[in-house]
C-alpha cells in the first residue's frame, strides 16, 4: 500500500485512476479545485485536498508525506482561440 496523491482527481483521467488506485489498496489523496464536480469521487475512500497545482501553498501541503504523485491535472480551456 502507498500514499498516493492525485492531481486532478476528479476529471475523467483522475477519477478512473483514483478507481484503480483504491482497489489495489493505496491510501488516495485528491487535489481537486473547491469548485470541482465531486460527484464521480463519492463511491471512493478518497482523502480530498482543495488546491491548485499552481499555487505553491495548497502543492506544497497536499505532496507532503506521499510516496508517489500522479499528476493529471490539465485546462480545459485555454487562453487564445
Amino acid at each position: 500500500m502507498a500514499r498516493v496523491l492525485v492531481t486532478g482527481a476528479n476529471g475523467f483521467v483522475g477519477q478512473n485512476l483514483v478507481a484503480r488506485l483504491v482497489a489495489r489498496g493505496d491510501e488516495v489523496t485528491g487535489l481537486v479545485r473547491k469548485t470541482s464536480w465531486l460527484d464521480g469521487l463519492k463511491p471512493y475512500d478518497v482523502r480530498l485536498v482543495y488546491g491548485n497545482v499552481t499555487s505553491v501553498e495548497t502543492l506544497s501541503g497536499a505532496v507532503e508525506r506521499q510516496d508517489i504523485v500522479y499528476h493529471v491535472a490539465g485546462s480545459v480551456r485555454s487562453l487564445h482561440p
